[in-house]
């Protein structure tokens, strides 16, 4: 059988010898401490005024800006924009905000803005390039990510297909009309551009009625063509096996319904003959 006797814990030596404190070590750590404490501050405070001297100093005035990219928009109009000029310092220069300032330009998707040490300045610009031409209140170029992006004026461009049927109150309000309307528009302009017969020069107007049906209107004769909301590529593939025949009588159709699978519905004008 098992002692279960606990043992008593030895008792503590009555002539423990006490650990004497090193003064001079604690003090050293303390001077330690101390002037590593003064140097931070010092070059905080130096810190501080060396940044507002080279602010003031000539080392960093800016000489030259470079502009890069720029097609549609002047260089003047980019610098504007920007609110940069030469003399200015470098150090107060903010490249995002400059950057925000220069994409409020209509025709500047992106600007990436970079400082280069120490007198010059670089701006790159991503123009947006017009597919369509998208009525809302009024006519609106539409770039490839179907954003309405400039107000068209006297000596726009017009050589573009026109997309109708999207006020202005359903493009901010309708949810369907950027999550499913405008892909489908972005897509069938995509199919249209890789078309050899059947072209986006083919075609005036695309329509987008009240169910999100896409529906073609013809340069020739203003026929409409009903294409619905998907599978474009089959569906123009169908329209071009026959389309060179047609275009000589285009000015005699009704329409062309391709929203009918396999299906070439083609109707006449009344009184024409077939």
């Amino acid at each position: 059988m098992r002692d279960l006797t606990f043992r008593k814990p030895a008792a503590k030596s009555a002539n423990r010898v006490r650990k004497k404190r090193n003064w001079k070590a604690i003090g050293r750590r303390f001077l330690m401490v101390s002037c590593y404490l003064f140097l931070v501050a010092l070059a905080g405070t130096g810190g501080f005024y060396g940044v507002k001297y080279l602010r003031q100093a000539d080392i960093f005035r800016l000489e030259r800006i470079y502009v890069e990219n720029n097609l549609r928009v002047s260089e003047e109009d980019i610098l504007a924009a920007a609110e940069v000029k030469p003399g200015m310092n470098l150090l107060d220069i903010d490249p995002r905000e400059i950057g925000f300032r220069i994409e409020r330009l209509d025709w500047v998707k992106t600007a990436a803005v970079e400082r280069i040490f120490p007198r010059e300045l670089r701006i790159r610009l991503e123009e947006r390039n017009p597919l369509a031409v998208v009525k809302l209140d009024h006519f609106y170029y539409l770039d490839g990510d179907g954003t309405p992006f400039k107000l068209l004026e006297v000596g726009d461009r017009l050589d573009f297909p026109v997309v109708t049927g999207i006020d202005r109150e359903r493009f901010l309000s309708d949810a369907q009309v950027s999550r499913k309307i405008m892909p489908a528009v972005l897509q069938l302009l995509a199919e249209l551009r890789q078309r050899r017969f059947f072209t986006s020069g083919e075609v005036s107007e695309i329509h987008v009625d009240q169910q999100g049906e896409l529906h073609l209107f013809a340069v020739a004769g203003g026929m409409p063509i009903r294409l619905g909301r998907d599978l474009f590529t089959g569906k123009l593939d169908r329209l071009e096996r026959i389309y060179a025949d047609l275009k000589p009588r285009l000015s005699l159709l009704q329409g062309i319904d391709l929203n009918v699978p396999g299906q070439v519905i083609v109707k006449l004008r009344p009184g024409s003959a077939k």
